[in-house]
């Protein structure tokens, strides 16, 4: 089977594809060959020009605009079997459901576990976003919302489109991919880098950091204003301007426990560099979400919070004290270095081959059937 997968500047062999959404189909592209499935990485012209039983395409490689996407998506329609999209959004409200009038398949990194949200327009899916604007209203702090919001969805998905949604995977297997570049930067820090489970045993899970900007423009913006004026309040440590990423990796070893708010996306990058240093994780809870792999579990590998930042001070001081504390930050820590595994690989191989070439359901993954 001939697998492309459609992607700006084709090429797999750069360090960006590398460290990109794809880095597992290039890290075990040969075992994926094992089970008969050829992956090469092209251009939208070399996709338009050739014969592919698969097509994988990624949402950036395509025009925004709707007709001239459903177009290119027409002609790309006459040049392999089946299509597949690929929505590498991080938000799970951040939608291209239009597409499905011409592919096959549409994947998602992080879908809702409540699908009915997708079949009732004309509504918002980006849960957080509209919970955070009901609480600034709430609050009394001006927001204008986009009059022409990207997230809305136009009409209403049937039952027979939502059957053709799929999960894809997390950005967690790009940090595998990027892990060892990382920490070799770490080892390089003024002073000595301790390993993560140093820094697991040296720092106290009351030493709390919220390592976080609040200079985006958007909603994110204003609800990380008043989820840092709660870390102020509250003594944890944080940010004083733009920082290098040593000084934020400093930032990082310096703490027991880190508190990871919502970015363009419910999961970040944070979530898994604070794996890395083998600190506690506290985060808005994602319990609202399918994942593969399903990494963040609450109390398991990590303290859900309130979507409300004004909560946090004290839901952080009570998790911080809890039985189970650092059960939580060990397990946290056992997944970032377990992703890279044989059993991990093995996983992703299934889930990818029965999930999105075949259409099925790998038993891997946690929507039902």
């Amino acid at each position: 089977m001939h697998v492309a997968v459609v992607r700006h500047g084709g090429s797999w062999k750069s360090r960006f594809a590398r460290d990109s959404f794809f880095s597992p189909l290039i890290r075990w592209r040969k075992q994926i060959l094992e089970l008969g499935i050829k992956i090469d990485f092209v251009t939208l012209e070399r996709a338009r020009s050739g014969s592919w039983d698969v097509l994988l395409i990624d949402e950036s490689a395509l025009p925004r605009a709707g007709d001239q996407l459903l177009e290119c998506l027409s002609v790309l329609r006459h040049r392999a079997n089946r299509l597949v999209w690929l929505d590498t959004t991080d938000s799970s409200g951040d939608t291209q459901f239009q597409v499905l009038e011409v592919v096959d398949l549409y994947t998602k990194r992080h879908l809702l576990k409540d699908t009915s949200v997708y079949s009732h327009p004309p509504i918002t899916v980006n849960l957080f976003e509209t919970y955070y604007e009901s609480l600034l209203k709430d609050l009394g702090i001006p927001y204008q919302t986009p009059i022409d919001n990207p997230l809305e969805i136009k009409h209403a998905l049937a039952p027979h489109d939502i059957a053709r949604i799929r999960l894809s995977w997390t950005f967690a297997y790009t940090d595998v991919e990027a892990r060892n570049r990382w920490l070799q930067m770490a080892r390089n820090l003024k002073g000595g880098y301790p390993s993560a489970d140093q820094a697991a045993c040296k720092n106290p899970l009351d030493e709390v950091g919220a390592f976080f900007t609040s200079q985006a423009s958007d909603i994110r913006g204003v609800v990380r204003k008043i989820a840092l004026d709660q870390a102020r309040v509250h003594g944890w440590k944080t940010l004083k301007g733009k920082v290098s990423t040593r000084s934020y990796l400093q930032s990082l070893s310096s703490v027991g426990s880190v508190v990871s708010p919502f970015g363009h996306g419910e999961m970040t990058y944070r979530d898994f560099e604070v794996a890395w240093f083998g600190s506690l994780l506290f985060k808005p809870s994602v319990e609202h979400l399918y994942t593969f792999p399903n990494l963040l579990k609450p109390w398991e590998t990590y303290i859900p919070l309130s979507w409300n930042p004004q909560l946090w001070g004290p839901e952080v001081k009570e998790g911080s004290n809890h039985e189970n504390a650092k059960q939580i930050r060990d397990s946290l820590h056992a997944w970032s270095s377990s992703m890279g595994s044989d059993s991990s690989r093995d996983a992703f191989i299934a889930h990818f081959h029965r999930c999105i070439i075949l259409s099925k359901k790998c038993g891997l993954c946690e929507m039902p059937e």
